[in-house]
């Protein structure tokens, strides 16, 4: 021990400064540890609001083939004829296509979760609405427009679509992005395929009553989807949560770029004021705890800048893409006649293989009572067109897996895909259908071609797009080819109830069959020479190479701003 006295100071100020140093020590690591459960957190939630919006998706699907097997019966109960059925089948795409224009406008107004909400209250209007249509049986026309009516509300709740992708563009980072909407469409699908089944499955529930309300097979399905609407409802309401200013800012690539830029250049700077470096410490503190901030003026201004930037993310050192981006889409059509050839082309295939399915929808299951006697036919109908579902799952598996190893191009499943549509017309262009034509025809059309050709009519598009104007105005112009495949969704169902005759099916399945032949010729004869002998993988290889550097500074930029 030593007793010297100045020694003996020295020793204390060594131990103070140890104890200084270890506390700063703790202050750092609480701090990092406090970042890090922030960003734990933040990615949990993240997750959350995913599934969230995947189940919205999926039971949308869901709300519409759920009546297949039951519609027939639920029609004939309230006076309908098969006019009566197109018209339900019609009416639930149409609320849908008008939905996605709707709400994806007002999703650049309101919050998502607003939206959400307002879906899911108009789910369970139309829902509830479809489930007490009987009452109205006594007069046959209150009975129906209350069916199609119903019908047209609940689609008009389910077509989220625009808005679903608008969130999953503002809540994921560009690399992403891409993975995460193709779930959600694989989602879709799914939901569509397992449909009929869960209607077929509700027709087991014993038919009972209280006091005016029928719940039965015919009913079921519209209970069903009012409880799981309302369940939806209640996790929306207490579980969504709105995409965080952290969130709208570090996944745009603009916005980080001028983030990374603006942090780079105050590292830079750092030798400066004690004023400027407690200022940027702000600064940074902020950008790394903004998600917890709750200002909705400040979050709908990113989201705004968000949305506007969108489409030049991936243009934003191409000056010719840029100075298209600032045309309007119509002057890029007048301007440039092979994109306007292109887009016609597309909106003709994509119009009549939504339309040809829809006339095959609209009427399986009346086919299908017919064919099969027993007692059970409307359960086993729903078994069959959830097969069909299944088995186009499949085959999404294969081509996903045939493209990866490139071993087929997108036009020949084009090509496949329309003509075995074509064949499964033919099948069933008879005058009355036999077990063997019904089975080869929904297999053909439903189960095979449908499948094939919806699969690669508009990523084709998008790829004949990327060999011309690049990604300029892309969006718009998928959105014009998706609206043909809706609206043809709306026209197929129509025609289908107005052709049929129960004692002559030859008008109608001619008319399909036509349809088909276009089809056909359209991707065989319409489209230009130019996009079949277009060289994907090299173009996809050239400008991969070309913007290997940005993609490496920008990631390099997004991990130190995250960091």
């Amino acid at each position: 021990m030593i007793k010297n006295n100045s020694n003996e100071n020295i020793l204390v100020i060594n131990s103070n400064d140890n104890i200084e140093l270890e506390f700063e020590s703790d202050l750092l690591l609480y701090d990092n540890n406090k970042k890090e459960m922030l960003i734990k957190k933040e990615k949990r939630n993240k997750m959350h609001n995913i599934s969230i919006v995947f189940a919205i998706l999926f039971f949308g699907e869901v709300a519409r083939g759920i009546i297949i097997p039951t519609i027939n019966y639920y029609s004939i109960l309230v006076g309908g004829t098969a006019k009566t059925i197109g018209l339900v089948i019609s009416a639930f795409s149409a609320g849908r296509l008008l939905a996605t224009i709707v709400l994806g406008y007002f999703s650049k107004f309101d919050t998502y979760k607003n939206i959400f909400n307002i879906s899911m209250v108009l789910c369970m209007i139309g829902s509830l609405w479809y489930s007490f249509s009987y009452i109205d049986q006594g007069n046959d026309f209150l009975g129906q427009a209350s069916l199609v009516i119903s019908r047209f509300i609940l689609g008009f709740g389910a077509g989220t679509l625009s808005t679903s992708r608008s969130f999953l563009a503002d809540i994921t980072i560009p690399s992403e992005r891409t993975t995460w909407i193709a779930l959600s469409s694989a989602l879709q699908f799914l939901g569509f395929a397992v449909s009929p089944i869960i209607g077929s499955l509700l027709s087991y529930i014993p038919p009972f009553s209280i006091g005016e309300i029928k719940i039965d097979s015919i009913t079921s399905p519209g209970w069903f989807l009012t409880f799981q609407n309302f369940t939806l409802l209640l996790i929306i309401i207490f579980y969504f949560q709105n995409p965080t200013l952290n969130q709208l800012a570090c996944n745009n690539r603009n916005i980080v770029n001028s983030s990374s830029d603006l942090n780079l250049n105050k590292k830079n700077n750092k030798s400066g004021s004690n004023n400027n470096s407690d200022n940027e410490q702000d600064d940074f503190d902020y950008e790394i705890e903004s998600s917890s901030l709750k200002s909705s003026d400040s979050s709908k201004q990113l989201l705004n800048i968000n949305q506007q930037s969108s489409s030049n993310n991936n243009n934003y050192n191409n000056n010719t893409n840029q100075e298209q981006n600032q045309q309007s889409i119509y002057r890029i059509l007048y301007n440039n006649k092979r994109i306007f050839i292109n887009l016609i082309i597309f909106i003709i295939l994509n119009f009549f293989i939504r339309a040809i399915l829809g006339i095959y929808e609209t009427l399986g299951s009346t086919f299908y009572s017919k064919l099969d006697t027993g007692v059970n036919s409307s359960t086993n109908s729903g078994y069959f067109f959830g097969g069909m579902g299944f088995l186009g799952i499949i085959l999404l598996l294969v081509i996903s897996w045939l493209c990866k190893k490139d071993w087929l191009h997108d036009y020949w499943i084009l090509c496949f895909g329309n003509l075995i549509i074509s064949v499964g017309c033919f099948a069933t262009m008879v005058h009355q259908l036999t077990w063997i034509r019904f089975v080869i025809g929904y297999i053909c059309v439903w189960g095979i071609g449908f499948t094939l050709a919806q699969t690669v009519v508009v990523s084709m598009f998008s790829k004949v797009l990327s060999n011309t104007i690049g990604n300029a105005s892309q969006g718009t112009l998928i959105g014009i080819i998706t609206a043909s495949g809706s609206l043809g969704r709306v026209i197929g169902p129509l025609f289908s109830g107005l052709l049929y005759n129960e004692n002559d099916l030859l008008p109608l399945f001619s008319f399909s069959f036509t349809l088909s032949l276009i089809l056909i010729f359209s991707s065989i004869l319409m489209i230009p020479k130019d996009i079949i002998k277009i060289k994907y993988l090299n173009h996809n290889d050239n400008n991969n190479n070309n913007n290997k550097d940005e993609d490496e500074e920008y990631n390099e930029e997004d991990y130190n701003l995250i960091k």
